[in-house]
């Protein structure tokens, strides 16, 4: 019975045609600009990458999390009814109007004392209203899920592994970077204000295409 079931797992496991495309997909949408990693990059100026951790976390198995909700049924409801997708892109551009806001009047003096980095729990829950982080999840798995052979739980599983393994160093990248800069623009009061203010409108803009 053991051989069996390993034998069985075994050849759940995909090849190389079905890895190769899916890592350059996953690769390709988590390091490329978005409301995740414009606001970890606000971030790690503002907070330092040490305090950024908990959001980049959340953000990793957050997504991972609801790819693979979406990869086992979810994805249906957002086919079937599209007014939910509506609502949520709406809550999504409220929240990022909120955050952007935050961002832009962000407290420079003393390290930015009085403001706080977004929680782990937060950046979880952010994920279900993030219009890119739900599309890469949707997208994902309709493309790469075949469903044969009563596999969907099992490639699910994978797709969102595959976001998992390759989300933390791409979106640390974006962490790393706003620290390595945070020191430089904070010599100045201006400058890091204008850093803020600019993170602030990229990350508004980022959200309009989603809305019209």
């Amino acid at each position: 019975m053991t051989g069996w079931f390993l034998f069985y797992n075994c050849a759940m496991i995909p090849g190389i045609d079905f890895f190769a495309p899916l890592a350059a997909f996953c690769f390709s949408t988590l390091i490329t600009p978005g409301p995740n990693n414009m606001m970890v990059a606000a971030s790690g100026v503002n907070f330092g990458f040490a305090r950024t951790k908990p959001h980049v976390l959340g953000i990793v198995l957050g997504h991972s999390g609801m790819t693979f909700i979406i990869g086992v049924g979810l994805g249906r409801v957002f086919q079937d009814n599209p007014d939910v997708h509506n609502i949520m892109r709406w809550l999504a551009f409220a929240f990022i109007c909120w955050i952007a806001w935050r961002i832009a009047t962000a407290d420079i003096g003393e390290g930015g004392a009085g403001k706080k980095p977004m929680t782990f729990f937060q950046a979880v829950l952010f994920q279900w209203i993030n219009p890119k982080a739900v599309a890469m999840a949707v997208g994902a798995t309709t493309t790469f899920m075949t469903g044969e052979d009563g596999g969907t739980l099992i490639e699910s599983a994978w797709i969102a592994g595959m976001f998992l393994f390759l989300g933390w160093p791409c979106i640390s990248v974006w962490a790393l970077f706003g620290a390595a800069i945070g020191g430089f623009l904070k010599r100045n009061r201006l400058w890091l204000r204008t850093f803020n203010i600019t993170m602030a409108l990229l990350l508004v803009a980022a959200m309009l295409p989603t809305l019209f």
